[in-house]
């Protein structure tokens, strides 16, 4: 009898099922933040560009500037300040966003969760802290772990809402400002505003999840798992079954007057067993 899956044969446990959303979690912010980097140098690219061409058409026009064209020129000489105005506190906030998101991500797949490698099989977490600890304690780290995803959630949805109605404040009328496009680093606060959305959602259903089979991954997690594989298997073969003595001490412990033989004897319990 084949054992029981979720969904096809990538998810057969909670644990695997939680290991791929936690991947998928892990590339999105990944290809999130790369596509923000993208974006913000088509930004800057376009506006530099933009500068150049205002710059060579001044130089092209001066009989018409000579002529009563002031306000052309001081437009033209506007378009410098839109490409190159920025903000500190900005590049800051996303470039700390960054990484405390990839050190969650590093964290959560190598301490916690796990991962999914590229063929499908479940990858179990390489710094969980070794096979003994105290009663609770794998527990306790993932409600750690959980409460820092809503955190940074929390974050990530201020910032949004903080990036989405960031502006520029300038000596220009809103008149003159119609037929001149918006600052560089407003459209750099919209596109951020944007991605620190999408990244809250998918960490916060994520950390929804996280809660609902938290105990898959907790202190007996692995016995859970393995219950439930040895349980829904194929037969297995129990004609080997291990003796464990009672007596504190003498497990494995085999009599030295039966080397030679065939047949392992406890010297506790006189139990042989027949290879």
């Amino acid at each position: 009898m084949a054992p029981k899956t979720l969904c096809g044969s990538l998810i057969t446990t909670r644990r695997n099922l939680l290991a791929v959303i936690w991947s998928a979690t892990t590339v999105l912010s990944v290809l999130t933040f790369v596509v923000v980097l993208l974006f913000t140098v088509e930004i800057h690219v376009k506006y530099r560009a933009m500068v150049r061409l205002a710059e060579q058409v001044d130089d092209d026009d001066d009989a018409y500037n000579e002529g009563g064209g002031g306000s052309q020129d001081e437009d033209k000489d506007y378009y410098p300040q839109l490409a190159y105005t920025s903000s500190h506190s900005m590049t800051f906030v996303a470039i700390y966003t960054t990484l405390l998101s990839l050190a969650l991500n590093f964290y959560g797949s190598t301490a916690i969760i796990g991962f999914t490698n590229m063929r499908g099989e479940y990858m179990p977490p390489c710094f969980s802290g070794g096979t003994v600890q105290m009663p609770g304690q794998h527990r306790m780290k993932v409600g750690i772990f959980g409460g820092a995803l809503v955190l940074f959630a929390n974050l990530l949805v201020l910032c949004a809402v903080i990036f989405g109605e960031f502006q520029v404040v300038d000596y220009m009328d809103e008149k003159d400002k119609e037929d001149i496009p918006s600052y560089a680093v407003e459209r750099i606060s919209r596109v951020l505003a944007v991605a620190f959305m999408f990244l809250a959602v998918i960490y916060l259903l994520f950390a929804g999840m996280l809660c609902i089979y938290h105990s898959s991954i907790s202190d007996r997690a692995e016995d859970v798992d393995y219950e439930e594989e040895y349980n829904n298997g194929d037969d297995k073969d129990q004609s080997l079954v291990r003796h464990c003595s009672p007596i504190p001490g003498t497990e494995g412990y085999l009599s030295p007057q039966n080397n030679n033989s065939d047949d392992f004897s406890s010297s506790a319990t006189g139990e042989s067993y027949d290879l």
